[in-house]
């Protein structure tokens, strides 16, 4: 609703074909304190109705004529639509011609058409979505075609895996792109951008006390998800490849932040899942207020002090959060070597606070991170919880949490979801690297995704640790398939 507030405001001619959701603007208008004096009501025309309501002068006689109004059917609609063709595409001051949700869909190819033929812009679906999450206005300027309309997601592959020992998670997001990702996006009516797969081979690493500088090996070859670190990057205590890592991950969240920050919704691909250090970096540079919903089979909160493993895919959070383990390691390591030398890490900020994120499916949660997630006080919901609770009343308990700590309760709090497959029992997903047995049901996984979609806050989507190099060909098909179904449901797809 304040996207189409601001839209008003902007001078935009309102052609729209949803009457339930203009039934919602006022209610809109006093949520968003906007003044209804200020919007240029006359120009609406709604199609939809049964009789031409033409131009109005008043926001009450809108009201009046919509709630004497009958819904249509679409055949009824779309025969109206396009018997004010001409009106749209010749209309003074007409902008564009949007319609919504599924309706949109259904009409998603007239629209199409009618930009081809000269009209100025057209959308079919999502165009509300947006201005749900943040305060300050995204107007595109007015366009001279259907795509500066489209809501845009902008994909980042990260063909990475050096935050595990197991080669083949690198691979996950080019299976996932050769899959049809792109276009199965682009026919829910999104606008893709994907310019290729991130490299890391130009990725160096400089050290203050010394004149040896090395670049990583190109990724998903060997040398740079081996289990032993290589010699241009040594351990940290048993951190493996920790300048390799962190590199990337600042780099990620360049990108992811450049991403979000001129309005586009980044959509990561992994890659393993210390990624999200990145992405949600990138996030919350861009959205503040961002709380993450994190969707595991693990808590990947371990720090320096309470990993076994040295992998630093399970540590993110805990580098997100700034916990102490990880600065007593490396206040450690700068005293075991030259003062000068600097901390891999010192890029990465404690930008996530603990009551700002929320996992979803854990059930192979190490006993230091047990200790950690008490410590803090961070919201987990089990497996446990999903039997006992069911994944609708979880869902909604965790979106209930999030806004509960929104610093601005009159706007919508952006949500950043991070997609780990493993979450997604075995059965469901085989490929990947950590699977554990217990895990959400295909359903269940999806459920999360739908719903998040619905709140119209989601601004941040990672899809983590699709490993196409574990498993039979069969299995590997089934667990790409799946990732893509997610990154569908998240970004708007539904069962009817």
């Amino acid at each position: 609703m304040l996207g189409w507030l601001d839209l008003y405001q902007h001078g935009f001619v309102h052609r729209d074909i949803s009457i339930g959701n203009i039934l919602k603007l006022k209610s809109a208008a006093t949520a968003f304190r906007r003044d209804f004096s200020a919007l240029p009501v006359r120009n609406l025309i709604l199609p939809s109705s049964t009789k031409d309501i033409g131009s109005l002068n008043s926001f009450p006689e809108l009201i009046t004529a919509i709630e004497n109004d009958k819904h249509r059917s679409i055949a009824d609609i779309a025969y109206k639509i396009h018997k004010h063709a001409q009106e749209f595409t010749s209309g003074a001051g007409c902008k564009a011609i949007w319609t919504d949700g599924d309706m949109g869909e259904g009409m998603a190819g007239y629209f199409k058409r009618l930009a081809h033929d000269g009209t100025v812009s057209g959308t079919p679906q999502f165009m509300s979505k947006w201005f749900l999450n943040e305060s300050k206005n995204k107007i595109q300027s007015p366009a001279d075609d259907i795509e500066s309309f489209l809501w845009t997601v902008s994909i980042v592959g990260c063909p990475f895996s050096g935050g595990q020992p197991k080669i083949g998670v690198d691979e996950g997001p080019i299976h996932l792109v050769e899959a049809g990702l792109v276009n199965q996006l682009q026919e829910l009516g999104w606008n893709v951008k994907f310019d290729g797969h991130h490299q890391f081979e130009d990725i160096k690493y400089t050290l203050s006390s010394s004149s040896a500088t090395a670049s990583s090996p190109a990724a998903g070859t060997d040398s740079d998800t081996s289990t032993t670190s290589n010699h241009w990057d040594p351990p940290i205590g048993i951190l493996k490849n920790p300048r390799l890592v962190s590199r990337v991950c600042e780099e990620v969240a360049k990108v992811v932040s450049g991403h979000a920050k001129k309005g586009e919704l980044p959509l990561t691909l992994g890659g393993d899942h210390s990624l999200a250090m990145g992405t949600i970096s990138g996030t919350l540079d861009a959205h503040p207020r961002a709380g993450v919903i994190w969707v595991d089979a693990h808590a990947d909160i371990n720090t320096a002090a309470t990993t076994e493993s040295g992998n630093i895919h399970g540590m993110p959070v805990s580098f997100l959060m700034g916990l102490d383990g990880n600065h007593q390691a490396f206040s450690d390591f700068n005293k075991s070597n030259s003062p000068s030398l600097e901390t891999p890490f010192a890029w990465i900020k404690p930008v996530l606070k603990p009551s700002s994120i929320v996992y979803i499916g854990l059930r192979d949660v190490d006993s230091g991170e047990k200790k950690i997630l008490k410590d803090n006080g961070i919201k987990a919901f089990s497996m446990h919880d999903v039997d006992r609770y069911g994944i609708g009343k979880v869902v909604e308990m965790a979106l209930d949490y999030l806004n509960a700590d929104n610093t601005n309760p009159d706007e919508v709090r952006p949500i950043h979801l991070s997609f780990d497959v493993d979450a997604l029992d075995p059965s469901v997903a085989p490929s990947t690297g950590t699977p554990v047995r217990g895990g959400l049901t295909f359903r269940e996984g999806h459920y999360i995704c739908e719903r998040i979609w619905e709140t119209g806050a989601l601004v941040g989507l990672d899809l983590m640790e699709v490993n196409p190099s574990l498993e039979d060909d069969v299995s590997v098909k089934q667990t790409v398939a799946v990732g893509c179904s997610l990154v569908r449901a998240a970004l708007g797809e539904t069962l009817l």
